[in-house]
Formats: C-alpha cells, sequence, structure tokens
C-alpha cells in the first residue's frame, strides 16, 4: 500500500495493516477520513466492485462519504 494512506491510519500501525485481510478498514477509513490523493491510491488498490462491497456492509461511515 501507498504511504498516501498511511496518515489516515493514525491508530493503528500501518505496517501490519493487510490490503486483503484489512479491506473493509481500510476503504471505510479512507472513504471517511482522506483527501482527494488518497480517494484516488483506493481506487488503484481495490476495484470498484470491492468498494462498492464495503460500502454495503458499512454502517459506520457518514451519508457523505458513504455517498462519494
Amino acid at each position: 500500500m501507498d504511504r498516501t494512506i498511511a496518515k489516515y491510519s493514525w491508530d493503528t500501525d500501518f505496517n501490519k495493516l493487510d490490503s486483503k485481510r484489512d479491506k473493509k478498514y481500510i476503504i471505510e477509513r479512507i472513504l471517511e477520513t482522506g483527501d482527494e490523493s488518497a480517494v484516488h491510491e483506493l481506487f488503484s488498490i481495490y476495484s470498484t466492485g470491492e468498494i462498492r462491497e464495503a460500502l454495503r456492509e458499512n454502517r459506520h461511515l457518514s451519508p457523505k462519504s458513504a455517498d462519494y
């Protein structure tokens, strides 16, 4: 994973995040707190389908982030 999104994982050891295992956490965190660069990076790591799936299963995102 790119370090662009590392700054949004302040409460988690970024080096221990696994892009497959922690996919839902990463997607939620970036959509909720990330800037445009981080969201762009997110879409280069995960497919649109993976991001949609994480959004369907999520209940923690604000409506604004979920609509993104």
